[in-house]
């Protein structure tokens, strides 16, 4: 027997408490308790509970009974514009590639020394100048 709308906001949760639930999700208390009682999530407040607990919203779809099991037997990727992703989402984008690359490559020779410190800027500018008319020299 596939497991409960409840019995997944429970396990996903941690059992915590209803108000906590909400307030992570950013929907009325109501509304989890109301789950408790047998009702079904709006399929925006199912996919907020999983993204506030770091789980795929399709994830909770299927446990809602949105979707099947068998419809999301593959991985899914969707990939928005960059535009349209908010200052946390890009943060954390940037933060889970940069972990990434210095997992998978470490730092370059120079940086930080072992401390992990980016490399000091020698006060000057260095970028090239670009001269204006023939007869700058």
């Amino acid at each position: 027997m596939p497991e409960s709308w409840w019995g997944y906001v429970q396990r996903i949760s941690g059992n915590a408490p209803h108000k906590d639930i909400a307030a992570a999700a950013g929907i009325d208390p109501s509304r989890v308790t109301g789950w408790k009682q047998g009702d079904r999530p709006k399929a925006e407040n199912a996919a907020a509970f999983a993204r506030a607990y770091g789980r795929e919203p399709v994830e909770a779809l299927v446990a809602a009974g949105y979707l099947g099991a068998d419809e999301v037997s593959g991985a899914i990727e969707i990939h928005a514009p960059i535009s349209d992703l908010g200052t946390a989402e890009l943060l954390d984008e940037l933060r889970r590639r940069f972990d990434n690359w210095q997992q998978a490559e470490g730092w370059p020779t120079g940086w930080g020394n072992g401390s992990q410190e980016l490399p000091r800027s020698s006060g000057r500018d260095e970028r090239p100048r670009m001269r204006r008319g023939k007869d700058s020299d």
